[in-house]
């Protein structure tokens, strides 16, 4: 059904469950968007539960079943085990902490924007798409554009379309880095 339930998969409940990824011991992480969860499925496929974000919407940091996240929308689980969030309203990026006990914001300040550079004074809009490059690096699709996340997790720069608001600079356009356009681009794999 439609709605918010952990517990047995055959009585759990879901609200917009956007995006997938799989753990190494066979588990499935989900981000329940419009609940504003990450749960996990057990690798036997029996059971679900939340392991981070409430019931209130917004943006908390500190022990996962206090967390908070506005609008989750993408996942990817990084060497080691810990695991990227888009936290896509809260235009940043956050992360679960491989024993699954704790929330951070990696990059982005909460300001809604564009600013390469250092992952404290990074700014997103609408992050909502991740993936893993061989070397480490993480790709993130936002609003027009493709940024990369460092290896380290300590530097974003934009690699290609521009972030521009005006309608006239979304669309379909090839070319090298900022010459390319995009019109919201998401999931990637």
């Amino acid at each position: 059904g439609y709605g918010f339930r952990d517990g047995s998969a055959a009585q759990a409940q879901f609200r917009v469950a956007i995006a997938l990824a799989l753990m190494d011991d066979g588990s499935v992480l989900v981000v329940d968007c419009d609940n504003h969860r990450i749960r996990l499925i057990s690798a036997n496929g029996k059971h679900v539960r939340t392991i981070a974000g409430s019931a209130v919407q917004g943006h908390q940091d500190g022990p996962a079943a206090q967390s908070r996240f506005y609008y989750p929308y993408a996942v990817v689980v990084l060497s080691g085990g810990r695991i990227l969030i888009a936290d896509r309203g809260n235009d940043c990026i956050r992360m679960i902490s491989a024993d699954l006990q704790q929330v951070s914001t990696v990059a982005g300040d909460g300001t809604r924007g564009h600013r390469d550079g250092a992952v404290a004074q990074a700014t997103f809009k609408y992050p909502c798409g991740l993936a893993v490059l061989p070397d480490g690096r993480v790709l993130v699709s936002q609003h027009h554009c493709i940024r990369v996340l460092s290896a380290d997790l300590q530097q974003v720069t934009t690699v290609a379309g521009t972030w521009a608001c005006p309608l006239e600079e979304e669309g379909h356009q090839d070319g090298a880095g900022a010459q390319a356009r995009f019109c919201y681009p998401q999931s990637m794999l």
